[in-house]
């Protein structure tokens, strides 16, 4: 949640550290956060219903590790739209990792799961925090190796 939060939290100001308009940079929370995890699951082919979370776990970890590279690697805008493009990695995993991390508990043993994974969403008031320290410490691109 942490994640989420600071790509979405970031986006403006991170547009403004590589010379885009404020005009520009104050949209792009907006496509960051455009895309809701209730709109985006994976479906297998052949099946009428269910998302199949144990499948969307990997793709989306694995899209974000690539999209969280080129926003270190790529210069300029381009790094800007990666940072946008997370959202859509961003808003996979969090429909993933609840059935998977829930599989299997029941009564008091679910209740406590869910609390536990509620408590995730705290990272997301944390992590802006150290980004910020470690974008001061170093500059705002660098401080997307959070």
């Amino acid at each position: 949640m942490g994640l989420e939060v600071i790509a979405v939290d970031t986006i403006g100001n991170y547009g403004l550290y590589h010379g885009m308009p404020l005009s520009v940079s104050r949209h792009l929370t907006s496509y960051n956060a455009g895309v809701h995890h209730d709109r985006v699951s994976f479906w297998r082919p052949g099946h009428s219903k269910g998302v199949i979370a144990g499948e969307g776990l990997p793709v989306s970890s694995v899209l974000g590790i690539l999209i969280a590279i080129c926003i270190l690697l790529v210069p300029g805008t381009y790094s800007v739209g990666c940072v946008a493009a997370l959202g859509l990695s961003n808003a996979l995993l969090w429909p993933a990792i609840w059935p998977q991390a829930l599989k299997g508990l029941s009564g008091k043993a679910l209740n406590r799961g869910a609390a536990i994974l509620i408590m995730g969403i705290a990272g997301g008031a944390i992590m802006p925090l150290v980004y910020g320290w470690v974008a001061r410490s170093s500059n705002n691109q660098m401080a997307y190796w959070l």
